[in-house]
């Protein structure tokens, strides 16, 4: 598995298309809109971050679909917002998922074959 985060619009989709210049569109999942079954079977899951916010505001654990995700595709690029810099929210469910979101990229970061942090475009390997 592969590991991308980094900033909002900083270019983390087009830079895992350079790393794999084999994707397809169709293989490529959307956290924030995508049914799960879709995601699934998507070798490229992008807003993984919006993904944990829908879960947890179900009530759902987002760390055992995840875990059943990478059984299904084990070489499948995550793709995250970094969403821990800036203000602490008010509200105690954007706490919660932050902090859920956080502890879950630290996981993936951890049990990844490479992790990447994207600025501008630019990709920097961590692992």
């Amino acid at each position: 598995m592969v590991l991308i985060v980094g900033g909002r619009s900083q270019g983390k989709l087009d830079f895992a298309r350079s790393l794999f210049p084999g994707i397809k569109e169709s293989e490529i999942g959307d956290g924030r809109t995508d049914s799960l079954p879709v995601l699934q079977s998507s070798k490229v899951l992008t807003h993984y971050e919006a993904l944990v916010r829908r879960r947890l505001s179900e009530g759902q654990d987002s760390a055992v679909w995840t875990d059943e995700y990478l059984k299904v595709c084990p070489e499948a690029v995550i793709i995250s917002d970094e969403i821990g810099s800036g203000i602490i929210p008010l509200e105690p469910f954007e706490e919660e998922w932050r902090e859920s979101t956080g502890r879950l990229l630290c996981a993936l970061a951890q049990r990844s074959e490479s992790f990447y942090r994207v600025i501008c475009g630019m990709g920097q390997r961590l692992k």
